[in-house]
């Protein structure tokens, strides 16, 4: 099971909740469904504001919002058929906006599950008010969302939702600060790795992120106006793991090739155009 997969499921463990689910995040503006996401694995997270940015350039541009509510329809359908554990996060204020995603998880036999943020409106107006540009929502719309959520909450079984949970009745800070630990914990492992790979001075030159695709660590060495972007793989593949940094595909294709590094003197060599191993395109190699 990749680090991934492990975070959401201990999350829906921690919650009482089954896997797979559906997850609905409900509420409004500045309510703390951000925060409430972060207790689950990013990429098991579906956002149509994030699909907007992706699409547009702002997630607040609602010139594209259909479009992206329909690739966010079409990216949950395959899920749910994958039967993998996914988390909505949209206001979902009216069963309207939730009929559809209950829908596709319904066709494959997926509980639906509703977290709450029970935020007082007083609180959620205050966060809002906060929020910079256009990512501020006008402060009528956070009250119409608070009462369309409040006048929904009772019939929301009767829509085919499974688990109501209210965020406050939930271990949410605890989910949290474990989620955290062990990222620091295996950010610090994997520092100190680098540290006997690269030696002190390049490793602290590293900023790593979070896990990402294929439970890899992504990370960027940068210097000056150099930069070289690394990742990090320990999933017990022969050849595959350790450190890698991105090369030229031997193909041609536009995907990204992944070559391995043992040494500085190995980053040296990528970035003169020059290395022994094999690069490894994700694209043509599906990794």
């Amino acid at each position: 099971m990749s680090p991934a997969a492990t975070a959401t499921a201990r999350t829906l463990a921690e919650f009482g909740l089954p896997d797979p689910v559906l997850v609905l995040t409900i509420g409004c503006s500045g309510s703390g469904k951000s925060t409430l996401v972060r207790a689950f694995a990013r990429d098991d997270v579906l956002s149509a504001d994030v699909l907007r940015g992706l699409l547009t350039g702002s997630r607040a541009d609602q010139s594209v919002n259909g479009d992206a509510w329909a690739l966010l329809h079409l990216v949950l359908e395959r899920r749910m058929v994958l039967r993998r554990s996914t988390v909505v996060d949209a206001t979902s204020a009216t069963a309207a906006d939730r009929a559809e995603l209950v829908r596709l998880a319904g066709e494959c036999g997926v509980p639906v599950a509703a977290i709450v943020a029970d935020t007082a409106l007083p609180v959620a107006l205050a966060r809002n008010a906060l929020r910079d540009g256009a990512l501020r929502v006008p402060d009528d719309v956070v009250r119409e969302q608070f009462e369309q959520i409040a006048r929904s909450l009772p019939g929301l079984s009767a829509e085919g939702i499974e688990y109501v949970l209210p965020v406050s009745s939930l271990p949410l800070l605890t989910t949290l600060l474990r989620r955290r630990a062990e990222r620091d914990a295996g950010v610090e492992a994997l520092a100190r790795e680098a540290r006997a790979v690269f030696g002190a001075g390049l490793a602290a030159l590293i900023t790593w992120d979070g896990p990402g695709s294929g439970g890899a660590v992504h990370g960027r060495l940068a210097a000056g106006t150099e930069s070289m972007e690394l990742r990090y793989r320990g999933g017990g593949d022969a050849g595959q793991d350790g450190f890698q940094t991105i090369a030229v595909c031997e193909t041609g294709c536009s995907g990204p090739a992944w070559v391995n590094v043992r040494s500085a003197a190995d980053l040296l060599d990528v970035a003169a155009g020059w290395f022994g191993d094999e690069a490894l395109c994700d694209t043509c190699h599906g990794t």
